[in-house]
């Protein structure tokens, strides 16, 4: 997560406070994912909207305060946004498009419609989402520009499973 924040309009200087490195905002160790993901994000969004609404005050100077991205692995990224994950065949994170399995998850590159901040919330494609609404709805978050991809679980570790098939014959186990 980056965050950002600037100093208010009604002050006369032009001082601003800009930290753009990421910071943690939560960690879990634990078996499965912690439950529910509204008791684990209570805190946060607590104190986010606060921040959102009130600002920041230090040393008598007034700051604005907005999120900008969340960093997360895609399991992760899912879970937050409480969707379908990047291996379900409704799991595309940017179309609406519906996946199809040839031996591995296919995604065509024909046309579909783009997911937009306003489909997400409106849950217009229903087989994308999970019954419960994403906590992160509350701190008002752009669900497609401000959650970030991760190349990781949706190039990488695909593609060297594919080189391993290969060149050994067969990938390894997970």
């Amino acid at each position: 997560m980056e965050y950002f924040g600037t100093k208010s309009q009604n002050t006369p200087s032009t001082l601003s406070l800009i930290d753009s490195r990421p910071s943690i905002i939560g960690m879990f160790l634990g078996r499965g994912k912690p439950q529910p993901i509204s008791e684990f994000l209570a805190d946060f969004n607590h104190d986010t909207v606060e921040l959102q609404t009130r600002g920041l005050n230090i040393n008598g100077e007034h700051f604005n305060f907005e999120l900008d991205k969340f960093i997360c692995d895609a399991p992760a990224r899912a879970y937050l946004k409480c969707c379908k994950g990047h291996t379900s065949i409704h799991g595309c994170e940017k179309c609406e498009q519906e996946g199809f399995h040839n031996s591995v998850l296919v995604f065509t590159t024909r046309t579909s419609i783009l997911r937009t901040h306003e489909s997400f919330r409106n849950r217009t494609d229903h087989d994308h989402h999970h019954d419960t609404i994403s906590p992160l709805s509350d701190i008002i978050v752009h669900f497609i520009s401000q959650l970030m991809t991760d190349v990781m679980h949706l190039r990488d570790l695909g593609v060297t499973n594919r080189f391993l098939e290969f060149v050994v014959g067969k990938a390894p186990p997970h």
